[in-house]
């Protein structure tokens, strides 16, 4: 389970940035509203999120008017601000109406899709029910539906829509450390759905992921096992957010009979544009890596080490 708030600096005023790191998994920040910025930045609170390792997106109010010129808006804050997880649409105005709403969201997400893998419809469960986005030919949106129940701050059934909900604001009187009064929160029990890739986005280089493994074992003849480990990182023409990627090796305390990194392409040019071994790897020697040319989707590595190891990917955004 996952605990997610949704901030805006001017209704929502962030006191202690390190508490409310310890008690949630991630955030939403108000980017934009109708055809510009949010009325408040959200560059403090993007600021407040990275310098306190908390995962963040943000999402655009909707107004009436062109859908797709706002998208365009929402994109250029997004580009500006970055985040790791994926940009949302906000639709509750009444401004837009009961006709209008279905075709609105769909043209505003389609547009945000053609720059972000992922894209989140936020609506009340009964805009939802009328919505219907299960019935969209989508299989890159995610659904965030608001449904309060008596809004007494706990989780209550959604009640008013039967689909699909990847994630459920459950209420808008919530409290949270480190916030100051009331704030929404949210629930999902999948959040690396929400995430534009498995290793996070930020604006410059991208967090490494460190795997550590407790070595390979030996089979019956006393010959060290070997372990295959794969990796899905598309780069560059193949991903719409990394630009750049490297896989790594590391010894803990002893060393490595042999190393095998491989950088695969499995698209139209399918084959192996970096394939290397390195032999008998000291545990005090540099690391061992490749880094990943464009139109690469997979890390796969081949390990035999009698000794713990770990292995590290790291990527760096597209501007």
């Amino acid at each position: 389970m996952s605990v997610v708030v949704d901030l805006f600096q001017r209704y929502n005023p962030v006191t202690n940035w390190s508490a409310l790191a310890a008690a949630v998994d991630a955030a939403y920040i108000k980017y934009s509203d109708g055809m510009g910025g949010a009325s408040t930045p959200a560059d403090n609170y993007a600021n407040g999120c990275r310098a306190n390792a908390i995962p963040y997106g943000g999402y655009h109010f909707a107004q009436a008017g062109d859908p797709v010129a706002q998208a365009r808006e929402f994109i250029a804050q997004y580009q500006r601000l970055g985040g790791q997880l994926a940009p949302a649409l906000d639709l509750e105005t009444g401004d837009i109406s009961y006709t209008a709403r279905p075709g609105f969201a769909r043209r505003f997400l389609e547009t945000v899709h053609q720059e972000y893998p992922i894209v989140v419809l936020y609506a009340s469960a009964s805009w939802l029910a009328s919505l219907n986005p299960d019935s969209w030919p989508y299989d890159w949106d995610r659904t965030w539906c608001a449904s309060y129940g008596p809004n007494d701050g706990k989780r209550h059934p959604i009640t008013a829509y039967g689909g699909r909900v990847d994630m459920h604001q459950y209420t808008s009187v919530g409290r949270i450390p480190g916030v100051t009064g009331n704030v929404d929160l949210d629930h999902t029990d999948n959040l690396s759905a929400f995430f534009l890739s498995t290793a996070g986005e930020t604006e410059d280089d991208m967090a490494a992921i460190p795997y550590t493994f407790d070595g390979t074992g030996r089979d019956a003849n006393g010959k060290l096992r070997e372990r295959c480990h794969v990796f899905a990182v598309p780069v560059g023409s193949v991903s719409t957010v990394v630009q750049r990627a490297w896989l790594s090796f590391k010894c803990a305390v002893g060393p490595a009979e042999s190393v095998r990194l491989m950088a695969i392409s499995s698209g139209a040019k399918a084959g192996y544009p970096i394939d290397k071994t390195w032999t008998n790897v000291a545990h005090d020697a540099a690391r061992p890596y490749i880094e990943a040319p464009s139109g690469v989707d997979q890390f796969t590595a081949f390990v035999r080490s009698e000794f713990s190891y770990g292995l590290t990917v790291e990527t760096l955004a597209k501007r």
